[in-house]
């Protein structure tokens, strides 16, 4: 069973909430928070061989749901003119993300909660785990992006918005895989995921919030401080991941010194969006292992 919720942000904006409930519930609901170009449909809940992410989560027993942000998916989008220079910034992301564990909390049956964030959505996850103690019972962050030691200066100025193009995607899902050989997302598939992105269009207009606060990451500035999450968290790093190194996924698990469990796990042949690769499974495993442990 499958249904499409929606919540009102404090600016008014319609944000959308997938959810997938289980045939044989397990007890815990999970919230999946996508990255910074492409909202749940085409992440968690899009179907590689008839399967979902949200598919395999739903047949181990938990209640799935996935947020998209303002600016993606079901979403409502932002004005143009009048959303301010830097739309879906980490802070306001985490609003709204706040405002989906809520409703979460209120609809579901579910006795506990546990949060799944790649990539950009960690920051406005951590935003709120460091914040809030005991807001969720577990976390799992894959792919994130951590504070690295960049030295190349801040671009002045920004536009609120980027184009995202086939070129612009297809050389995301390359990055960091070995020269010579294939993205382990195969050809045949970025095409067919591609298309569903595009729509017939050229570009996919995208909140550029997201890719200031990932700049900002790479020069050692993250919205929250790591050291203040108590929550248990499994950290997922896919070995050809670009976008964070592994010298600085090893600081940002060290940096979680308050957490009260905590994991490193490293996935061989995956990149920055393992989720939707050849590896996906082991993805899955790992964190369904991980959610069904008991604090």
């Amino acid at each position: 069973m499958t249904g499409l919720h929606y919540i009102t942000a404090p600016n008014g904006a319609r944000l959308a909430l997938s959810r997938q409930t289980p045939q044989r519930p397990w007890g815990r609901a999970v919230l999946v928070v996508h990255g910074a170009t492409f909202g749940t449909s085409l992440s968690g809940a899009y179907r590689i061989g008839g399967r979902s992410w949200f598919d395999e989560l739903s047949e181990a027993g938990f209640e799935t749901w996935g947020l998209d942000f303002q600016g993606f998916g079901a979403s409502d989008r932002y004005a143009e003119g009048d959303c301010g220079s830097e739309p879906g910034r980490a802070p306001d992301a985490a609003a709204q993300l706040g405002m989906a564990l809520q409703f979460v909390r209120r609809e579901s049956t579910c006795a506990s909660l546990a949060l799944v964030a790649h990539s950009w959505g960690t920051l406005p996850a951590g935003v709120l785990l460091a914040g809030n103690p005991g807001l969720v019972e577990r976390a799992v962050f894959y792919g994130p992006v951590v504070a690295a030691q960049s030295r190349e200066p801040l671009a002045a100025t920004m536009p609120a918005f980027l184009e995202m193009t086939r070129d612009l995607q297809w050389g995301a899902f390359a990055a960091g895989v070995p020269k010579g050989m294939e993205p382990p997302i195969g050809s045949a598939q970025f095409e067919r995921w591609i298309k569903a992105y595009l729509e017939g269009m050229v570009s996919v207009r995208v909140p550029a919030g997201p890719a200031i606060d990932i700049e900002c990451a790479r020069r050692g500035a993250l919205p929250y401080d790591p050291g203040r999450i108590e929550t248990p968290m499994l950290v997922i790093r896919g070995s050809w991941d670009a976008v964070t190194t592994e010298a600085d996924s090893i600081r940002f698990f060290q940096a979680l010194s308050q957490s009260q469990e905590k994991q490193l796990t490293w996935i061989h042949g995956g990149t920055h969006r393992m989720h939707l690769e050849s590896c996906r499974s082991q993805l899955y495993r790992a964190v369904e292992g991980f959610l069904k442990e008991r604090p």
